[in-house]
């Protein structure tokens, strides 16, 4: 009966392992026509769907294993007031409808950040989910090669042009490139170093393309893809702390909240200041993006929104010891810096998850004090227990009721936010049939 049980636990295990693996391998270069957007929606379906799955196995584990074991991480304080601020900056948003879709977004990603650090407990995991981030990368840094070089590998049409990324644009490619060259640069040092090694191999293969990629891909930024346009960081600054003080009808709760997560594009109507109208270019384009992710949290989270960030950039890079021998330590600099400069989608904000939680996973195997195995109990006491007998199998009882409850709540979150996002999804897809018939 035990082994049957640890059979089936790790039968799970491996389920939870192969689905991330699967999502981190799609995640870059998934697209379809099927929606109103044929990048960035695909991979929110993708990661709604995996990170859900997620929470039943995992709620399935706790009962089976008649306990609740739950990865502890020095970020889950961080991440949690971070996703508990981007909620209340959309209930009390006054485009609710536009901040409760982002909202969901992010709380999928919190959510997909706890499933991510309860199922890579081993080295072989974090290295396994590693190779599918770097290899997914390469392959679409290696697509655009080839389609500058007009060797189109995809049968759609829209894709045989020479400036094509998987990830809509070239700017997003770009900073997806610069976050996962460290990954692969650093497995490939071994091989550098002149120490043969499988692995090595094919990491400095994937090094290569990734920083041949990356640098056509500055290249056409400057020359043939000139179109991307972003907000000068000038007029983000000056809306973003618009926002926040000069909303006269909802002083307290643009100051600390924010307009609401994802409705920058109001923000940019209300408060664009008049000297935007002297850019030749501009004046007549209504931008969705600040010009910076912190600008655009700031002007859509407020100052509480704003903390909360920083909270997890300061807890990531201040509290690891020694953090400079993690592969993804360097990663996670390149992507707070482009935070600073440059718009985040939600592909940054994802990639972003998800290798902060490969990140905690790493410290936690090499300082087990910094990640680790929390058990819960519920403990019930009855005036009638006397003896240490009585009270040990009373606590024995009741303690197995505790993953049935953990294992509901994760069904509830898991069937609300699964509800919802299908209904969203079949309308914009019946939306995008109409617009194809029309």
């Amino acid at each position: 009966m035990h082994n049957s049980k640890n059979h089936v636990l790790g039968s799970l295990q491996t389920v939870l392992q192969f689905m991330w693996g699967i999502c981190f391998l799609l995640f870059p270069i998934l697209f379809f026509t099927l929606t109103t957007e044929n990048y960035i929606m695909p991979k929110q379906i993708l990661l709604f769907v995996i990170s859900l799955l997620s929470l039943l196995l995992i709620g399935i584990q706790a009962i089976i294993n008649k306990k609740i074991l739950l990865r502890k991480t020095f970020l889950d304080l961080p991440i949690f007031l971070f996703i508990i601020v981007v909620i209340l900056s959309a209930v009390f948003s006054v485009a609710r409808p536009d901040a409760f879709v982002a909202a969901t977004l992010y709380l999928i990603l919190g959510l997909s950040y706890f499933a991510i650090v309860n199922t890579a407990k081993t080295q072989e995991t974090i290295f396994f989910f590693i190779s599918c981030l770097v290899i997914s990368a390469a392959a679409m840094g290696l697509v655009h090669i080839l389609s500058y070089f007009k060797v189109y590998v995809l049968p759609f049409s829209f894709t045989h042009i020479t400036t094509f990324s998987p990830l809509g644009n070239l700017l997003e490619q770009a900073m997806y490139l610069a976050a996962i060259i460290p990954i692969a640069g650093y497995f490939a040092v071994p091989l550098i170093k002149g120490k043969i090694n499988e692995k090595s191999i094919g990491f400095l293969i994937a090094f290569l393309v990734l920083v041949g990629d990356l640098g056509l891909v500055i290249f056409q930024l400057f020359t043939s893809a000139k179109g991307i346009l972003i907000l000068p960081f000038v007029t983000g600054f000056q809306i973003a702390f618009a926002a926040i003080s000069q909303d006269t009808t909802r002083i307290a709760q643009g100051f600390f909240f924010g307009s609401g997560i994802g409705t920058f594009f109001m923000d940019f109507t209300r408060f664009k200041p008049v000297a935007f109208n002297n850019f030749d270019n501009l004046w007549y384009v209504t931008f969705f993006q600040s010009s910076s992710f912190i600008l655009e949290l700031i002007a859509t989270t407020g100052i509480l929104g704003l903390i909360s960030f920083l909270f997890i950039v300061a807890r990531t890079l201040i509290k690891p010891l020694k953090s400079f021998h993690n592969p993804l330590y360097i990663s996670l600099l390149v992507l707070f810096l482009e935070a600073l400069l440059l718009p985040f989608s939600f592909i940054e904000v994802a990639l972003l998850f998800f290798i902060l939680s490969l990140f905690v996973a790493q410290e936690g195997i090499k300082n087990s004090t910094k990640s680790f195995d929390l058990e819960l109990f519920l403990v019930t006491l009855r005036k009638e227990i006397f003896n240490k007998e009585q009270g040990k199998a009373q606590v024995a009882k009741t303690s197995q009721v505790m993953p049935i409850v953990f294992a509901v709540i994760l069904l509830t979150i898991a069937g609300l936010v699964g509800y919802y996002a299908t209904l969203y999804t079949i309308s914009d897809i019946t939306f995008n049939q109409s617009l194809a018939a029309a």
